[in-house]
């Protein structure tokens, strides 16, 4: 469970004050909130208010092979291109049987908007079928990468 500091917005539908404390271990708190985050706010020694945004976000994985016109058109330029928005690391390439595997991980938050992107960008023009699988394991990749192999 990471922790960062937020400051100057009132978030919570949990509140901590605490008189004269600055510290605050999130990782005590272990409830989850249908997989949303948990803001806490805390009065440090100097009397202001300090948010907490304690980060809950599954990690996941997944491959997805897309099908239809997605080689020769720009498509895996197109999807390293949507990545650079995202956080995530993974790869795109092309197939010999004329597919285009993709495989990414992530935040599930974080991923499942990257493959929203993917479908309400021009590219769902070029795409017949898309077949997703969870991977167990995350992918191994520097960034994202358009794969040549």
């Amino acid at each position: 469970m990471s922790t960062r500091v937020v400051r100057g917005i009132f978030f919570s539908s949990f509140e901590l004050v605490i008189d004269s404390l600055f510290v605050i271990c999130a990782s005590s708190f272990q409830s989850r909130v249908l997989g949303c985050a948990i803001f806490l706010s805390v009065l440090n020694p100097c009397n202001q208010l300090v948010y907490f945004l304690s980060d809950n976000s599954a990690k996941m994985s997944i491959q997805v092979f897309y099908e239809g016109n997605v080689q020769g058109v720009g498509f895996r330029w197109s999807v390293r291109h949507i990545a650079k928005g995202f956080e995530l690391t993974g790869w795109v390439r092309n197939l010999p049987d004329g597919r285009v595997e993709l495989q990414i991980s992530g935040e599930e938050n974080e991923v499942r908007a990257f493959l929203d992107a993917i479908m309400q960008s021009e590219l769902r023009a070029h795409i017949r079928k898309q077949t997703q699988t969870t991977l167990a394991a995350p992918v191994t990749a520097r960034g994202f990468e358009i794969r040549h192999d």
